[in-house]
């Protein structure tokens, strides 16, 4: 417990901890929360847990997936696991896991809990991207991950419907006949008004913020 707070307090702690407490997921979670730096200092198997990767946003990714790489491979449960944490390192993948139904779910249900513009539909196989239920999903959790669907599920009305209503810009990768349905349009205009609205809430609250900081 005293480790933990102390890492908790300063992350690069973690390079004076013991060699127990580095290979410690849950303080080494704690570090890299409070500094991504605090990464360079866990034990090598904490380098390859996708969540922490995640975490470490801002550190040197190429660095640490280079270490993946060789794994993603060959080491199917390992991918897997990985594709569930960040998906679109799916397309560090070996083909037959890029072809892999389960594996390509996982990566694109993913996307919406990394808050990241989508890739991972980018990177399944050809094949998957015709997929209607890939695409179903991957549309479900990032609505511009229609850009990658085949021309067959652009014009595909339950799915772009989807995509807009998940995010209005999906709209521009639409098969030009649906640019025009009157409730695809209303999806996607009602969602982006939404993200309008939520963007002025927050800059009122800020300003209030800013103005009472003045008076105090």
């Amino acid at each position: 417990e005293i480790v933990l707070n102390a890492i908790s307090n300063f992350g690069l702690a973690l390079q004076y901890a013991a060699d127990e407490f580095k290979s410690d997921r849950e303080i080494v979670v704690v570090a890299v929360d409070n500094n991504n730096r605090a990464i360079e200092y866990a034990a090598d198997e904490m380098t390859f847990d996708c969540e922490i990767l995640l975490r470490a946003e801002g550190y040197d990714y190429e660095r640490i997936l280079s270490e993946m790489e060789p794994r993603m491979k060959f080491d199917r449960d390992f991918v897997l696991d990985a594709v569930k944490d960040v998906g679109f390192v799916i397309g560090m993948a070996a083909p037959e896991f890029k072809s892999n139904l389960e594996i390509a779910l996982a990566a694109v249900a993913a996307d919406e809990s990394q808050r990241l513009y989508c890739r991972s539909l980018y990177f399944v196989a050809d094949e998957l991207k015709s997929d209607r239920q890939v695409v179903f999903c991957a549309v479900q959790n990032d609505g511009r991950a229609l850009e990658f669907a085949t021309p067959e599920l652009k014009a595909d009305r339950e799915v772009v419907l989807e995509a807009v209503t998940q995010n209005g810009t999906a709209l521009q990768y639409a098969a030009d006949e649906l640019k025009s349905d009157s409730e695809i349009l209303l999806a996607a205009s009602q969602h982006v008004q939404s993200e309008s609205d939520e963007s002025e809430s927050e800059n009122e609250s800020e300003s209030d913020s800013e103005s009472e900081n003045i008076y105090v």
